[in-house]
């Protein structure tokens, strides 16, 4: 595991894609239950987690498992777009940047994280207290988890 600047343990891509994975399997399990009587359960049988986030649209589709880069560091900016998916929140088309963080724009570093920060920010998922965001910086393992923990609306006894 890598470490950054402050020496904080950075997330790397296996580990988050697993703990994706396991919670979209508890979603998918509690909708069977929710929609099938104890007799008739169905399972969906995925090749692998990172099948099971594409499929969930959560991550993109890529045409083999290598296209995933599984051992690179994640972004700050990638686990704010995921969590959102994850959460299902919509990121809206035509969006006016308010510009809650200096280091993002409606095309800095790219023409969706601004939409993906600020939905963010109003759903709680993040803080917009920072004057910085820092996209394009990698996530410490912490931090990540908080994002998509509070993505999907899983709360922590205090």
């Amino acid at each position: 595991m890598q470490k950054n600047k402050s020496g904080n343990s950075q997330i790397d891509a296996v580990k988050y894609l697993d703990a994706l994975a396991k919670r979209i399997d508890a979603i998918k399990q509690a909708q069977l239950d929710r929609s099938s009587s104890i007799n008739n359960r169905q399972t969906i049988d995925y090749g692998s987690d990172t099948s099971v986030l594409a499929d969930f649209g959560i991550i993109n589709k890529q045409d083999n498992e290598e296209a995933y880069r599984l051992n690179d560091s994640v972004l700050r900016q990638e686990v704010v777009g995921m969590a959102i998916k994850l959460g299902g929140f919509m990121l809206p088309a035509d969006y006016a940047c308010k510009k809650i963080f200096q280091d993002v724009s409606a095309i800095k570093p790219n023409n969706w994280i601004c939409r993906a920060v600020e939905v963010g920010v109003e759903n709680g998922i993040i803080s917009g207290l920072n004057k910085k965001f820092n996209p394009e910086s990698n996530i410490t393992r912490a931090e990540a988890l908080a994002i998509l923990m509070k993505a999907a609306g899983i709360k922590v006894q205090e």
